[in-house]
């Protein structure tokens, strides 16, 4: 029993032009608090660790259905040593962009872009129907959505 009286689970199936898909999954429902990254390719798949609310830690593992490549794989990451990540991560390479040594690590347009995929998202639960990105810009929550959703909760609290 995990202590919670309901079922909840999210999931969000995207399709990328390249063919490439994506999936991410959360639940109350599991007995095991994990948050977990993992990347699926031909013959290879990496994973990060399991902390809970803390996705992309250490320890990675990579693996590859080739002993071959899996040596391969290995002799290559024998001497990595993993940068910060998270906001230690994030405010060192905005340093080092702003230093002149790097670029920034996360641009505006992919600041767009994750907003974009969230509000995609909402949309889609709110109308069950397929988002395709980017969003045009007659799109009804191209502009934002707080204010449809505060409008719409209100009226649910009449």
């Amino acid at each position: 029993m995990n202590g919670y009286e309901t079922e909840d689970l999210g999931v969000v199936l995207m399709n990328f032009s390249n063919g490439a898909m994506a999936s991410s999954s959360v639940t109350l429902g599991s007995t095991e608090q994990m948050s977990r990254l993992r990347f699926c390719f031909a013959g290879l798949a990496a994973e990060g660790g399991r902390d809970p609310y803390n996705p992309g830690h250490e320890p990675w593992t990579f693996s590859h259905d080739d002993p071959d490549q899996q040596t391969r794989i290995n002799d290559e990451l024998a001497d990595f040593s993993p940068r910060p990540e998270r906001f230690p991560g994030q405010f060192l390479r905005i340093y080092e962009a702003l230093a002149g040594n790097g670029q920034t690590p996360v641009s505006l347009a992919d600041a767009r872009r994750s907003i974009e995929l969230l509000t995609a998202a909402y949309w889609s639960v709110k109308t069950g129907e397929i988002v395709q990105l980017p969003l045009s810009s007659d799109h009804p929550f191209y502009s934002g959505w707080i204010e449809t959703m505060k409008q719409e909760f209100g009226k649910t609290q009449s």
